[in-house]
């Protein structure tokens, strides 16, 4: 046990002080003395010995003191140990001695001794009662805690959102808003069933009303309960029209790309645009097999990056939709908001819950519309709220005069880099993009060409779609060809109406593919 002490002791002056000052006095009594009994020249060597010998002295008084006070030292922690230990003994008895007498009342309280036990058993129980009724005093103070709702119809709650505000969701005290920037960047993911595209088409009908205008991409866009068939009503919105093929989606993320480069680049516009890309999980996680492909996923990357980083002050956003979270990680760390649904597997719902298991177990016992909500837009972490129930507005066929959509650039940009980082698995294209800009008739035309036709009623394949018949020399087409996925299509439909005018009809294709269509059912046996 170590010791440290501030100031000399008292051994200082018993080992040094004292020995020091009695040495002193007596050189100075043998000096007086030498010099007055003895010649001069050895009295002077007798005072030099003298001296010289009491200063050689000193380490020695300083080792003897050091000595004493370490011995000191030693003692007082040896006493102080000792004291210790006494006081633990002590502590030992004391609580031997408690649980003695414990063991002796308990001993006394079991014995089959009535008289005895009786007024104990009464007491307990009077206590007891008494403790119970307080309890229920309390609870009855305590206000009862409130749950989620299952069921709230979006346009009750309407007007309590304010004008510039986005909706988040509706949690235990009420409707729960933020500002419409949390916005920039939204990844909605869930499986089906769980009131996705409910909450998809919620959020379409917010933009819709600040007077964005979308772009959409839907590769599973023929399903019945596709995004696109549940945001028809909008299409007279729709800047070009709903790209599914790779060929055509590149169209539309360098439409969006393009537009975003001259606004930076300080263009003016009319209105906010908005992205739509279905599918996100399906598009970007397949291997591509074509150079079309490994740039449409390059490219759905750069504009999560951009939306998520830039161009929330060009008001151009991106609202990503998935049903499933497997090979997300890059859009999860980047999306302003991220609106959770549930899931099926708990790797793809850990993965979603951004890691939490408790969350993640409890999808086991989610309403329709109940969602996590968490993002970088969101400091105070992860809160699980319900959606509103909400019907979109119906397809309205809209005969629309010619406008520009956006302005077209006075001199062309070449496209270079914006700045944003780029993975390391994400592979980069370095080609030379003309400054374009986008009619309402959905195509890209260089700056100063400007085509002047009305919103197109449905959507159909651009003509440089590798899926598209062959082209003569004026340009217009001799044949339209189904893609693989749409065979199988034609063949269910063709199965279910027996009809070849009826299946082009559920498909929303023209009489052109007629003759693709007899081929197709013919081969596959039917006709």
């Amino acid at each position: 046990m170590a010791a440290t002490r501030k100031s000399f002791s008292p051994n200082f002056a018993i080992a040094i002080a004292i020995p020091v000052l009695l040495l002193t006095w007596f050189l100075y009594q043998a000096i007086e003395w030498l010099i007055a009994n003895m010649p001069g020249i050895w009295a002077h060597e007798w005072g030099l010995f003298v001296t010289i010998t009491a200063v050689a002295m000193a380490p020695v008084w300083w080792r003897v003191y050091k000595a004493i006070d370490k011995h000191t030292l030693n003692r007082q922690a040896q006493i102080a140990l000792i004291r210790m230990a006494n006081e633990t003994t002590l502590s030992i008895q004391n609580a031997r001695q408690s649980n003695h007498n414990l063991e002796v009342a308990f001993n006394d309280q079991m014995a089959p001794k009535q008289v005895r036990i009786a007024p104990v058993v009464e007491k307990r129980t009077r206590v007891d009662r008494v403790v119970e009724e307080a309890q229920q005093e309390q609870q009855e103070l305590l206000p009862v805690p409130k749950t989620l709702p299952t069921m709230v119809r979006y346009e009750e709650i309407r007007p309590q959102i304010p004008e510039d505000h986005a909706l988040v969701g509706i949690n235990e005290t009420g409707v729960v808003t933020r500002q419409r920037a949390i916005k920039a960047l939204l990844w909605i993911v869930g499986g089906s069933g769980t009131g996705k595209t409910n909450s998809v088409s919620m959020r379409v009908e917010e933009d819709y009303q600040w007077g964005h205008h979308f772009l959409l991409i839907d590769p599973h866009w023929f399903k019945d309960d596709s995004l696109y068939n549940a945001i028809k009503g909008y299409s007279d919105r729709f800047i070009m029209p709903m790209a599914s093929e790779p060929e055509d989606i590149v169209q539309v993320l360098d439409a969006f790309l393009n537009e975003f480069k001259r606004r930076k680049a300080g263009g003016k516009w009319d209105f906010p645009v908005t992205i739509i890309i279905d599918e996100v999980g399906s598009l970007v996680s397949d291997k591509p097999e074509t150079e079309v492909e490994e740039e449409m996923i390059a490219k759905i990357k750069q504009v999560a990056r951009i939306c998520g980083q830039e161009s929330r002050g060009f008001e151009m956003t991106g609202m990503y939709i998935s049903q499933d979270a497997a090979g997300l990680a890059w859009l999860r760390k980047r999306a302003i908001m991220v609106i959770a649904h549930q899931l099926l597997m708990m790797s793809e719902r850990l993965l979603a819950c951004n890691g939490n298991a408790e969350i993640a177990r409890s999808m086991d016992e989610w309403p329709i519309g109940r969602t996590l909500i968490y993002g970088i837009g969101f400091k105070e972490g992860q809160k699980v709220y319900q959606q509103p129930a909400f019907a979109p507005r119906q397809a309205v066929v809209v005969d629309a005069e010619p406008q520009q959509f956006f302005e077209a650039p006075t001199t062309p940009l070449d496209y270079v880099d914006d700045g944003f980082p780029i993975d390391e698995d994400e592979p980069v294209f370095e080609r030379e993009m003309v400054a374009t800009s986008l009619t309402n008739t959905g195509e890209i035309v260089d700056s100063g060409k400007w085509l002047e036709k009305r919103v197109p009623k449905l959507p159909e394949l651009s003509k440089n779609s590798s899926q598209n018949a062959e082209f003569g020399k004026s340009g217009k087409a001799k044949e339209y060809k189904f893609s693989d996925a749409e065979k199988r299509v034609l063949i269910n439909l063709y199965n279910k109406f027996h009809s070849i005018d009826e299946c082009l009809k559920t498909m929303e294709k023209g009489g052109r593919y007629h003759k693709d269509a007899s081929r197709i059912l013919k081969d596959a046996g039917l006709l």
